[in-house]
């Protein structure tokens, strides 16, 4: 699994961590107060701009740029991250995370051929609606991208503290996406997975040449779950509608649809109803669970420019 590599980044203390991370990037996160340049402060563990505005740095390893009373909870709480962590675990999503990982690189690869023999200076990649971090995780292990510097945003503490237990060198911030606080054009590709996208944000912390990166439910996602849910075929995940949303407000450059089946195991099977919020407030039978005998993974990739 891919929490089971490079054991020895996990005697970096958590805190520690991120610190080295965001010294070494300084000026990319910018104060959702004021919009000034958010700095790693000497000898201390916060991040302050030049008007005064402060933030702490958490022990577990995560920036809240949100304040105490910040972060989404309702159905996306400690629970529902936890599941979602160990289907992730079970390799559902490797296959998914193994595309993305390839899409990306190509994506990346003109810019960093037209940067050779200039002044050189990494990739930075955001993983926008991180979640509980698996897909940064994931993208950050890859050779292909070895030369990025990897940001996870979400709205959830919940999701970010999870996030913050992979024992890799992604810079985690618990921070609004309509407002994410990172400076003008910082990123060189943004990923969006299965998460509400605000383009014109994208738009303004990209690269004049970064990408984005969309991903929407296809209509096949987790289809055996819907049915034990109740959902009828009207109400099947994805479909024209999300991917014509998606391209009013993106320039498309790259299509792809990743669609394939695993079997869940009888302890595997447990899980997969609290890791997404369609059983939400639904009523799953037992022993129709029990009769699962596999799950699609349906996921359309639009890949471009926000307009």
């Amino acid at each position: 699994m891919l929490e089971q590599k490079r054991p020895a980044q996990a005697k970096i203390g958590k805190l520690e961590r991120l610190k080295t991370l965001l010294a070494r990037d300084p000026g990319t996160l910018a104060c959702p107060d004021c919009g000034a340049a958010l700095l790693l402060a000497r000898e201390s563990s916060a991040l302050r701009c030049a008007r005064g505005h402060c933030y702490d740095l958490a022990r577990k390893g995560y920036a809240n740029l949100l304040g105490r009373g910040g972060g989404a909870r309702g159905v996306y709480g400690p629970a529902l991250f936890a599941s979602r962590r160990a289907v992730f675990g079970f390799g559902f999503y490797e296959e998914a995370a193994r595309r993305l990982a390839a899409l990306a690189g190509e994506l990346l690869r003109p810019g960093e051929a037209a940067r050779r023999g200039g002044a050189a200076r990494p990739f930075r990649a955001l993983d926008a609606g991180c979640g509980e971090g698996y897909y940064a995780f994931a993208l950050s292990r890859d050779a292909s991208l070895s030369a990025c510097r990897f940001y996870g945003l979400d709205l959830s503490k919940d999701a970010v503290a999870a996030a913050a237990g992979y024992a890799a060198d992604i810079a985690w911030i618990v921070g609004d996406l309509a407002r994410p606080p990172f400076r003008d054009g910082a990123f060189d590709l943004v990923l969006n997975v299965l998460s509400p996208a605000g383009y014109a944000a994208f738009r303004r912390i990209l690269a004049p040449d970064g990408v984005l990166i969309k991903v929407l439910p296809g209509r096949d996602y987790l289809q055996e779950l819907r049915a034990l849910c109740g959902y009828q075929d009207r109400e099947r995940g994805g479909g024209g509608e999300a991917a014509a949303h998606c391209e009013r407000h993106m320039r498309v450059t790259e299509r792809a649809r990743i669609r394939y089946v695993c079997a869940p195991q009888a302890e595997q099977k447990k899980a997969l109803p609290a890791m997404t919020p369609l059983t939400a407030g639904k009523h799953i039978d037992p022993a129709a669970l029990e009769t699962l005998r596999r799950i699609t993974i349906d996921l359309e990739i639009i890949a471009g420019r926000p307009l």
